[in-house]
């Protein structure tokens, strides 16, 4: 359980400053995301970059260390831009913490972790990426990126229980998303369609998303996609009195397309939500 507990504030780290790290190299408009949201996108950006190291060299711990210190160096130059970080430690986010890691242990492993998630997986820890497994089974045809991910995110000496904090993490930053935009909608004067629309999103999340052991790609790909609907309504189609400059909405419009293809990689038929950069693409 402390291992469990440490791997997952380690890995959880990674993603909030991988993704703060990255947006604030490349755009300025990052102030205008939530530190969830730049978590997200953390945890996605992660995921590209972790498929690109696997061409040429393992997911082995070495790579997470790495990733650690760069992190430190980043947080000792920019120590002020890091105490923006509170919402991460406000009473619901401990408690979302410790809510999605004890759902851990509230129900057995998905039966595909024992058909091909865990060999895709140490494979990747392993070994570069391997050419051509279609040949040995079809499961092995089509390798996820989110599988992808879940190999970065790992130690080798605890590698069966950290497969599931992914999992925890993406459940973990999706219902703080939510709980802090419900929080910042109801303080709101003017009531709009996304408040009632976060409200139920927050409860189906916690009726449903409660077994993370039984996470396969799936579950996990439809909290992303979730999201990405909840970002579009709220950086789109709420822009009623057209306040988001055009630079941002081309900010949004990328960010959106990003989100889009990670969820194209990790199922094909995840396709089909491509049509919301679409559609921004013809109002900029």
């Amino acid at each position: 359980m402390i291992t469990l507990f440490i791997n997952y504030f380690i890995f959880l780290f990674i993603a909030v400053f991988n993704g703060k790290i990255i947006l604030e190299l490349f755009n300025s408009n990052v102030k205008k995301l939530n530190i969830f949201e730049q978590s997200i996108f953390g945890l996605i950006i992660t995921a590209f970059i972790a498929q690109i190291i696997n061409f040429f060299l393992p997911l082995n711990n070495l790579i997470i260390y790495l990733n650690i210190i760069i992190i430190f160096i980043y947080i000792i130059l920019n120590f002020k831009k890091v105490k923006n970080l509170n919402s991460l430690f406000s009473y619901i986010s401990i408690a979302l913490f410790f809510l999605t890691l004890l759902s851990i242990y509230g129900s057995s492993f998905s039966d595909d972790l024992s058909h091909y998630h865990h060999g895709s997986i140490a494979n990747s820890d392993t070994r570069n990426y391997i050419v051509g497994m279609n040949s040995l089974h079809s499961l092995y045809g089509f390798s996820s990126i989110w599988l992808t991910l879940h190999s970065y995110l790992n130690f080798d000496y605890s590698r069966l229980q950290d497969i599931h904090v992914l999992n925890a993490i993406i459940l973990f930053l999706f219902l703080n998303f939510l709980s802090y935009e419900l929080i910042h909608e109801i303080k709101k004067k003017e009531k709009t369609v996304y408040l009632p629309v976060l409200f139920f999103s927050l409860i189906f999340v916690l009726a449903k998303y409660t077994r993370l052991k039984e996470f396969g790609i799936d579950r996990s790909a439809f909290l992303i996609f979730f999201y990405i609907i909840l970002f579009y309504i709220k950086h789109i189609s709420l822009d009623l009195n057209k306040k988001n400059t055009d630079e941002f909405k081309i900010f949004i419009f990328f960010l959106l397309s990003f989100f889009c293809t990670f969820l194209f990689f990790i199922k094909i038929i995840f396709i089909f939500s491509l049509i919301l950069p679409i559609s921004i693409f013809f109002h900029i």
